[in-house]
This record gives C-alpha cells, sequence and structure tokens, in this order.
C-alpha cells in the first residue's frame, strides 16, 4: 500500500480554492476575517437561516463568540465530543474527558447572560448544532437540559424550535435531519428533560411502519435502520424503566428481519454486473445491536450518563419537555428511501480493526452523517472526519467510496467527494494508503462494475489528478495499452485522460503522460469548416463568407433570414419549372389523361426534391458558420446562440432540421466531445431542439459505433434531467400559485393556473412521450444487434443493455406512471428475454411488487 502514497499526495497550491476548481458553492463562508473555518458547522441549504448564511459583522464581537464557543463546545484535546475509545478486555468503551463537564458549565452559565440581546441567535446556533454534528447530540442535550433547568422558558423555546423542525422533516422526508433530532432528543430523555415514556411511543411508532403489510421493503428497511440507530442512545434507559415493553419491540424486529429477504431489487442497485455482490449492512446492524441489547446497552452510554449525573441535581428541577404525536407520510411511487448497503472495497477484518461489531457499526453511522451535515464545505468535512473520537481512515475512505457509488442516485456531486479526498489526503498521510488501493481495487474490477460507477470513478478521478499536478504512476496502468479496445480498462482509462484534459490543456496532460499512452490522448480540438475557399461549389462558398461577415458585424436574425432566403445555390433548380411547364404542354396534346397525371406528379416532386436539397444546404451554411464564427471560445458560441434565437426558429422548427442541426454539430467539433455536450446542453436550454430530438439523434445510424463512448449518453442524459427539472419547476409554480389563490381568491391568480395547468400538462406529455421513445429505440437498437452477433460476448450490445437499466434506473419515479403500458408494448414477451429481463430489474424500482 505504501507505494500509492507519493501519487495519492497532493502538492503545494498557492490558492486552495482554485485547485477544487473554483467551485464557489462549496465555499459559500466568507472567512477573510481570519476566524477558523472549523468555528461553523455546515447546514443544509434548504433549512439553513438568511441570518447564518451572511457573514459575520465584525462590529459584533460577541455575536460571533457565542456562535464559536457553542460549535465548538466539546472539542477538547483534540477530540470532537472531549471523549475517546478505549479499548478493555470485554467490550470497547467512549470515556469522557473531564473538561467536558466544566466547559458545559461555563458555556451554560454564559449563555444565560446573553438571553436578553442574544436569544434567538443562540436558540438557532443550539438547534442548528444538535442538528447537524453528529457525534455531538449528548453534549448539546446536556446544554439544553442546563438552560431549561435554570430558565424554562428558554430551554422550551429551544426545544419547540427543534421539535418543529424534526416534523417538518418528517414531512419532507429528510432522513438525517430525522435520525439525529431523534437522537437528540433520546439524550434529552436521559437528561431528565424528556419522559422515556414519550421517547417509547415515538419508537413503537417507528416499528409500526415496520410491520405494516403491504408496505414496500425499502420502506421497512428504512424504519428498521432508523430504530437501530437511535436505540443505543437512550436504550440502557429504556431497559431499566420500561423492559417489557422493549422486549416486545424488538420481538416485532426479530421476525420482520427473520422473514426479509435481501434480494428483491438488489440487481438494480449493484454497482457489480457480476461476481460481486453488496453487503447488506441492515443484517450486520441488527446483528450487533442484538448483542448489545443482550448486555444492556452497557458501553455506548458511558458519555451521556457520567455528563448528567454531575449536574443532576441541577437538571431535574428543570420543566419537562411534551412531544407531540408524530405520524409518518403514507408511501407514494415518489417516494425513494436510504439504501443500506456497503460497496466492498475492504474485508471486514480490515474494517473493524481493533473494535467491536457495535462501534464499527457507529462509527460507520457517523462518518454518513457527518458527510451529509458538512456537505457544503469540503475542507470543513475532512477536518470533522479526522476529529471524530473513533478515527478510522480505512473506514472514512471506505464510507466514501459507498456513498459515491450509491445506486440510484448519490446524496451529492462527485466533484464534492473528490474535495474532501484531496483534503484528507492533505491533512492525513495515514488516509493514502486506503484511497490508492480503493482506486487499484476500481481498475481491477471495473470489468464487473456497473458502467455509471466507472463514470463516476472517471469523473472524480480525472479531478483528484487536476489537482494533483496530474502526478500518478501511469505504469500500473500499462496493461491497457495492449488490451482489446473496446475492453473496459482500455475504454475507462481512455475516458480519464480525456477527462484530465477538459479540466486541463491537452499539451498540459501530454507532458504528463508517458509516451506509450499517447495513443489514449484525444484529438487536438480544432474545429472543421466546410465552406473555406477549397470548397468546390462556388456558391456556397460566397454565401458563407457573407455570413461571416453578418455574424461578426451582429445583424439582426431578421436581416440573415432575408439575405440567406434571397440567395440561390442552385440556379439550375430554377428552370425546373419552366421545363415542367413545357412537358405538361406536350403531354396534353396526348390523349391518354392518366399518364400525363402520372407525369406531372413525377416533376412535381423532382421540383420538391431540389428546393430541399437547396434548402438543406442554407440550413448547414448558416450553423456552420455560426459555429465557425464561435469557435475562438464558449463564450462566443453562446452569445452567437443567444443572440439569434429567431434564426433557428426559422431554419430549424421541424424534427429533421434539429437532426440537420445536431448532425452538423458533430461533425464540425467532432474532435473535441466536451463542446459538443456544452453546446447541446445551450440549445435545449434555449429550446432550440427538444429531448426527443436528441433521443433520435444519438440512436441515429451514424452514431450507431459510438454508443459505447460514454460522452454521447452524457449527452442524453442531461436532456432527460433538463426535461424533467422543467416539469418539477412548472408544478412548483403551479403549486405555489394555488396555494396562493386559495387564500386571496384573484382573478389575476385563478388566469395564472390555468396557464401553469396547461404547461405543466404539456410538460408532463412531453415527459411520457419521450420516454416512449427512448425505450423503443432502445428495444429497436439492441433487436437489431442481436440479428449479427452474440449477445453474451458482443461488447457493444452488452453496452448499450447496461444504458437501459441505468435509464430506467436514473428516471424510475417519472417512468412508474406507464412502466405497464412499456411491458405491455415494448417489452413483451416476444422480446428477447435478455432485454426484458434488464426491463423487469429496474421495473422492480418502479412498484416494488415484491414488498411484502
Amino acid at each position: 500500500q505504501s507505494t500509492w502514497g507519493w501519487a495519492i499526495s497532493i502538492s503545494p497550491m498557492s490558492d486552495r480554492r482554485r485547485s477544487y476548481g473554483g467551485r464557489s458553492n462549496y465555499y459559500p463562508r466568507d472567512t477573510r476575517d481570519g476566524r477558523d473555518r472549523d468555528s461553523f458547522p455546515g447546514r443544509d441549504r434548504d433549512s439553513f437561516s438568511d441570518r447564518s448564511k451572511r457573514k459575520f459583522d465584525d462590529s459584533d464581537d460577541t455575536s460571533s463568540e457565542i456562535k464559536i464557543r457553542i460549535v465548538k463546545i466539546g472539542d477538547c484535546d483534540g477530540l470532537q465530543g472531549g471523549s475517546e475509545f478505549v479499548v478493555g478486555e470485554s467490550e470497547t468503551v467512549l470515556r469522557v474527558s473531564r473538561k467536558v463537564e466544566g466547559e458545559i458549565d461555563r458555556l451554560a452559565l454564559g449563555l444565560l447572560g446573553d438571553v436578553r440581546d442574544y436569544g434567538d441567535q443562540i436558540i438557532g446556533d443550539v438547534v442548528d448544532c444538535a442538528t447537524y454534528i453528529p457525534s455531538k447530540s449528548a453534549i448539546y442535550a446536556t446544554l439544553t437540559a442546563l438552560l431549561n433547568a435554570t430558565n424554562p422558558n428558554f430551554g422550551s423555546r429551544i426545544f419547540s424550535k427543534s421539535y418543529d423542525r424534526f416534523l417538518a422533516a418528517i414531512q419532507n422526508w429528510d432522513y438525517t435531519k430525522i435520525k439525529l433530532l431523534l437522537r437528540y432528543f433520546c439524550e434529552l430523555a436521559n437528561a431528565w428533560t424528556i419522559s422515556s415514556r414519550e421517547i417509547l411511543d415515538i419508537l413503537k411508532v417507528i416499528v409500526s411502519e415496520v410491520t405494516v403489510v403491504g408496505s414496500p421493503q425499502s420502506r421497512k428497511d428504512y424504519f428498521a435502520s432508523l430504530f437501530f440507530s437511535v436505540i443505543p442512545n437512550v436504550g440502557a434507559l429504556l431497559l431499566r424503566e420500561s423492559r417489557a415493553e422493549l422486549s416486545d419491540i424488538f420481538s416485532a424486529l426479530d421476525e420482520y428481519m427473520r422473514s426479509r429477504t435481501f434480494e428483491t431489487d438488489l440487481e438494480a442497485i449493484n454497482p457489480y454486473t457480476k461476481g460481486i455482490t453488496l453487503i447488506d449492512c441492515l443484517e450486520e446492524w441488527y446483528r450487533a445491536i442484538k448483542v448489545s441489547y443482550t448486555k444492556d446497552f452497557r458501553g455506548l452510554d458511558v458519555t451521556l450518563i457520567s455528563i448528567c449525573d454531575t449536574f443532576k441535581e441541577r437538571i431535574q428541577t428543570g420543566r419537562a419537555f411534551e412531544l407531540r404525536p408524530v405520524q409518518f407520510r403514507a408511501h407514494t411511487s415518489a417516494t425513494s428511501y436510504p439504501r443500506t448497503t456497503r460497496f466492498p472495497i475492504f474485508s471486514r477484518e480490515e474494517l473493524q480493526g481493533e473494535f467491536d461489531e457495535m462501534h464499527l457499526w457507529w462509527n460507520t453511522q457517523t462518518i454518513h452523517d457527518t458527510l451529509t451535515a458538512f456537505s457544503d464545505d469540503p475542507i470543513v468535512c475532512a477536518k470533522q472526519l479526522l476529529a471524530l473520537p473513533a478515527r478510522s481512515e480505512v473506514l472514512i475512505v471506505q464510507v466514501i467510496f459507498d456513498r459515491m457509488f450509491e445506486l440510484p442516485h448519490s446524496s451529492f456531486p462527485t466533484v464534492f467527494y473528490g474535495a474532501v479526498v484531496l483534503e484528507l489526503c492533505r491533512l492525513s498521510r495515514a488516509v493514502q494508503p486506503f484511497i490508492g488501493k480503493s482506486i487499484d481495487f476500481v481498475f481491477k474490477h471495473c470489468e464487473e462494475l456497473d458502467l455509471e460507477v466507472l463514470d463516476r470513478f472517471v469523473s472524480f478521478f480525472s479531478f483528484h489528478l487536476s489537482n494533483t499536478d496530474f502526478k500518478w504512476p501511469w505504469n500500473v496502468w500499462a496493461s491497457v495499452l495492449e488490451a482489446d479496445p473496446q475492453s473496459r480498462a482500455h475504454i475507462m482509462v481512455r475516458e480519464m485522460i480525456e477527462a484530465c484534459v477538459r479540466l486541463s490543456f491537452h499539451d498540459r496532460v501530454k507532458k504528463s503522460l508517458r509516451e506509450s499512452f499517447f495513443p489514449l490522448l484525444p484529438p487536438t480540438p480544432i474545429h472543421q469548416f466546410d465552406f473555406d475557399s477549397k470548397h468546390t461549389h462556388a456558391k456556397s462558398v460566397e454565401l458563407a463568407e457573407q455570413l461571416i461577415g453578418m455574424f461578426k458585424d451582429k445583424r439582426s436574425p431578421e436581416e440573415i433570414i432575408g439575405h440567406v432566403q434571397l440567395c440561390v445555390l442552385f440556379p439550375e433548380s430554377r428552370d425546373k419549372p419552366k421545363e415542367s411547364e413545357d412537358v405538361m404542354e406536350d403531354d396534353e396534346e396526348e390523349d391518354d389523361e392518366d399518364s400525363n397525371r402520372w407525369k406531372s406528379r413525377r416533376v412535381r416532386a423532382k421540383d420538391v426534391t431540389e428546393n430541399e436539397k437547396e434548402d438543406e444546404a442554407k440550413r448547414e451554411i448558416v450553423w456552420q458558420v455560426m459555429l465557425h464564427v464561435g469557435s475562438k471560445s464558449y463564450s462566443h458560441i453562446v452569445n452567437l446562440i443567444e443572440r439569434n434565437i429567431e434564426l433557428f426558429q426559422h431554419f430549424f422548427s421541424t424534427m429533421a432540421t434539429r437532426q440537420l442541426l445536431l448532425k452538423t454539430l458533430c461533425h464540425v467539433w467532432q474532435s473535441s466531445h466536451q463542446l459538443i455536450e456544452m453546446i447541446c446542453q445551450k440549445l435545449i436550454s434555449c429550446r432550440v431542439v427538444d429531448p426527443t430530438s436528441i433521443v433520435d439523434w444519438v440512436f441515429a445510424d451514424e452514431n450507431a459505433s459510438k454508443l459505447t463512448e460514454s460522452w454521447l449518453w452524457a449527452i442524453l442524459f442531461d436532456s432527460m434531467d433538463r426535461m424533467v427539472l422543467r416539469s418539477s419547476v412548472i408544478r412548483q409554480e403551479l403549486d405555489t400559485a394555488t396555494e396562493e389563490n386559495r387564500k386571496d381568491d384573484d382573478p389575476v391568480t385563478a388566469d395564472k393556473i390555468l396557464e401553469l395547468q396547461r404547461e405543466h400538462d404539456e410538460s408532463l406529455k412531453e415527459v411520457k412521450d419521450t420516454f416512449l421513445v427512448i425505450f423503443q429505440r432502445f428495444r429497436m437498437a439492441l433487436s437489431d444487434r442481436l440479428t449479427m452477433c452474440n449477445p453474451d460476448t458482443d461488447f457493444w450490445f452488452r453496452t448499450v443493455l447496461l444504458r437501459l437499466l441505468q435509464t430506467g434506473r436514473q428516471f424510475t419515479a417519472h417512468v412508474a406512471p406507464f412502466v405497464t403500458f412499456l411491458e405491455e408494448f415494448l417489452f413483451s414477451a416476444e422480446v428477447d428475454q435478455r432485454i426484458t429481463r434488464t426491463f423487469h430489474t429496474f421495473k422492480r424500482l418502479c412498484g416494488e411488487p415484491n414488498a411484502q
């Protein structure tokens, strides 16, 4: 493993933000005032108040100091939570630093003095920290209990805000907030501030969801995992006060776990296409919880009990909080639940190390929650991961790759995980060998991995290389140079190098490669312009030169359209109507009227063909000239497109002309897949082309050989995403307008609702029609290929079949309403079983018919 260290380490960069690709959305806070980044916990943008998003005002040092003290409470001795794991002979326990108790006491007394001036800020900061810092739930619960004991009204306000957020999280299915706030309430029960009976009632509601007949297994698994995630926080207390009822809860869970099957929809979300299977984490958690249950949860609540015992007399004088009833939303086809699986890179022995099963699971959960809590700042996230009480570098790397390769969707963009890994490597050399081993694992198993996983890995690792000065021992991948160009390893490395070129420059990447890898480099991006002086048709060259001048002079679209219409490329075609008249005059002298009608139709058809040929030539010249004029940079072509929307509406308004538009784009920039993707994105966002046009173009005959390349699928999936997003935005606007009209019956709002409803109906129709077309194209392409290949060994067939699975998996919620129609008319029993088996694989994600 040590041989990978130098390759993974980060080269010094003068500007860290620039080294992370300049993605300012991951660095939303201002740190120019010199304060440590660790002072500001990451927050979900949906719930992060405007007050917290603003930078601190230097004139209000007290407000800043209060926030810093609340966030960093318990971080003494360099350990988050002020605690450390101690491995004993019989069990592993969490030992609390006594400094934390004094720190909590001093902070509580100090905050009470600031309640009048900064009460709202204190409440917001305490609730935010309880929501977003997973390893310190006990500390913030103890702080809340102390504040409540001295000032019951203020303590009640803190609890009310946290419980309102908990109920909102339930309504929005914010799974991480639900879990962390529920842990916080469990810790409040340990601190004698919430009745254990009320906590038990919430746990009963959670377990009751596991026993609902007909509920999908993914929903049952989620509620089972939610119970397992919070019971360690309150298990010892419930055993002391309600042992019999807790025993009944575990009996219900035992029955479910015995009857549960893991393979219901595993194939659709398995990153491996063959050979290796995912690991059922829920079964592991269940076993760990059962072992801890038999030990009365000893060793897990040492932190809280020792803290609360110190303040027991003071806390018990406070007023207890009451929990309002909890009811979870019913299941719908659009609801998706967190998965409880693991992508196996490291062995269980490597992951577990010196800890027992319970603490292995607990540490895994904490790392997951930390990634979620600090997802808007990878630098802070990496520091928080390395500051966890039971730090395990191998487990951190395992969880990062779990989350990055999660199917059907990853929680965060791949660039976030890449930025976290970069910061981890910079802060700790101990992480580097495990990152290297993970990269080596993916390369060795690339033939067995799902294509979507490989796409994410290419994106992740090219991002990593671009921030490490492209230092990598390329010789370890030298085997791909002799491999079949159609092998996964060869394609993955080639696309990796192309992705590096996209993030840098062609010559810069070439200097970092060994000469033997030069054949894998993409060509130098140079556009192809057909209508220069070398073109054989003088009229076409003349029109192209005139249009170049007009575009450079920023002439209006109307002027350009008028000029193109007046121009004649093929003068000989203008004489055809006269010839047809002569023919008709001669033919009229004949007695055979049927023969005359036939000749008339033939001549008219020839005229139409000649006219279409000229129109097509003009369209191609206009579009090639635009691409030529805008070839200096991407911003140039974007400005040209935006300035000439009317031109596109005139020349490229039909399905056939849009196919010509995309075909010409692919021809002009055939040496740069990146520019083809970017220009397609702009054309879609400007509604110049629609998703159906993209689908037809992707599956066109001239692109058949390119369907094994990921860039073409990236264009297709991006068009689908934009279509779905547009429909969702219209739906949100419609819901907002309907709610406003319900409060105030306004005729203007009513008209707006009707218009939005019409747009929403049209968008839903567009979504359905587009998906019907794309699945039809998949079936036709795969069925045609079967007639000319061995499907078990043909690389093209296996690749396109996996893309079919990816399409159904990514857009499950949108395909679900008409999945039965697809099965009846497109994927019926007459279709090859390999194709129908893939369809049924993602169909199970739509409706989960095997729900227990």
